[in-house]
């Protein structure tokens, strides 16, 4: 890029192509930093950051951008969300990916993808990538459940009926307890998206 980055982020026409959602516990803490932008999504919050091209640099984008730019939310959103479907996902089995990263692998009697972007940066937002998720279930023939794993990423586990929402739950609730830093914790709760109505609602 030859423009100084700061340069870019001051405009709207040349920031927008890097701009996408994330989404994060909706609590207290989000509803009191009201310069952010969100949105409610189940018991979520949708926001948008701006991710600088190569290079490992984000930040969340607040009202005052949207003064700056000279735009309406309904505009950064729609930017937003075009992009993260523009993007191409990072797609695997959760084993292969703590192999290649060199984390111990342990037990696990579940049959669990990973879903994030290929930054692994606010991944989860990639559980909005509804065209994606239709496209895989349709490809499977079968409903998922989307366990929110992090706020970089998410676990997907086709429904067979051989295990419940509520294990699958037990489950996330042991892990945000035990294992994630309080920031990286994302819900409790674990999602269903039903291939045919192409909508996720909370399942646990």
């Amino acid at each position: 890029m030859d423009k100084n980055w700061l340069e870019v982020i001051l405009s709207w026409d040349e920031v927008k192509g890097f701009v996408y959602p994330y989404v994060v516990p909706l609590n207290k803490s989000v509803e009191a930093q009201k310069e952010l932008v969100y949105r409610p999504f189940l018991d979520l919050a949708i926001g948008v950051y701006i991710q600088q091209p190569g290079a490992y640099v984000s930040f969340k984008v607040s009202r005052m951008w949207l003064q700056i730019w000279g735009i309406a939310e309904e505009d950064l959103y729609k930017e937003a969300f075009k992009n993260l479907l523009d993007e191409d996902v990072l797609f695997c089995d959760v084993e292969d990916l703590l192999e290649k990263e060199d984390i111990p692998v342990g037990e696990c009697e579940w049959k669990l993808m990973v879903l994030t972007n290929q930054l692994k940066i606010f991944g989860a937002a990639e559980m909005l990538n509804i065209p994606w998720l239709s496209w895989y279930a349709e490809q499977r023939q079968c409903d998922l459940f989307i366990l929110p794993s992090s706020i970089h990423e998410v676990l997907l586990h086709e429904v067979t009926g051989k295990v419940s929402a509520e294990e699958l739950k037990r489950s996330v609730v042991e892990i945000n307890r035990d294992v994630l830093m309080p920031q990286e914790r994302l819900s409790d709760c674990v999602y269903y998206f039903d291939r045919r109505e192409r909508r996720i609602r909370i399942a646990a």
